[in-house]
């Protein structure tokens, strides 16, 4: 589902004609074209569990993560 999701996201944004020009002036920028899109959504989509499990453990480990909470706790409803 997630793949999903993140696909449709991807194709979603280049709807907007704004998100658009920002992806290709930065594939100008970068030298490469949408052919690197292209071969990233299906990488994306040829994506097991267990490759995405065992990318998360090698580069997110539990003593490098930390929780922020933001906010006015003080303010009452």
């Amino acid at each position: 589902e997630g793949q999903k999701a993140f696909l449709a996201q991807m194709k979603i944004e280049r709807t907007t004609d704004s998100r658009l020009a920002s992806i290709l002036a930065e594939n100008l920028s970068a030298n490469r074209s949408m052919e690197f899109y292209k071969s990233l959504e299906l990488k994306i989509k040829n994506l097991t569990s267990k490759e995405v499990v065992d990318a998360f453990k090698k580069h997110v480990t539990a003593d490098k993560m930390i929780t922020i909470w933001a906010g006015d706790f003080n303010k009452k409803n």
